[in-house]
């Protein structure tokens, strides 16, 4: 049994190399193409102290922060609504 699966895992490894070897290798990139520069920020998740390094560009940190201001005025405005339902108490 055992060296039924070596020589499986063997194969498998000869038919990845023999893969690797005959795949074609990327065209270098255009000259004309420009490096995006990308944007780091620490940031710590909920429920972890550690913080981890999220880097972005411009234009994807604009969307996150819209997407993130969006959901807080949409959890804002369902506040708002459910306490003028309940009858203007903050429920505390």
């Amino acid at each position: 049994m055992l060296r039924q699966s070596l020589s499986i895992v063997a194969a498998c490894l000869i038919a990845g190399a023999a893969q690797a070897q005959t795949a074609p290798s990327p065209a270098p990139a255009a000259p004309a193409q420009q490096k995006v520069k990308k944007i780091c920020r620490s940031e710590v998740d909920l429920g972890s102290i550690l913080p981890k390094r999220k880097c972005h560009t411009k234009e994807e940190w604009a969307a996150i922060n819209a997407a993130n201001q969006k959901d807080t005025d949409n959890f804002n405005n369902s506040r708002s609504n459910n306490r003028a339902a309940s009858g203007g108490t903050n429920g505390f």
